[in-house]
């Protein structure tokens, strides 16, 4: 099993980076390629209610 980015959309360190959409799409899509078997396990995102 792999976790995307741990709350890649939360903001984090001094300048409050986070993760687009399109790098979490493109880092799913090459672990599938190479591990179709595997399971992806997403983050909740609990504390923005998403």
């Amino acid at each position: 099993m792999f976790q995307l980015e741990n709350e890649g959309f939360y903001k984090f360190g001094r300048l409050g980076l986070t993760m687009s959409q399109e790098y979490i799409l493109e880092l799913l899509k090459m672990l599938k390629r190479y591990f179709p078997n595997n399971r992806v396990m997403f983050n909740s995102m609990g504390r923005k209610k998403l």
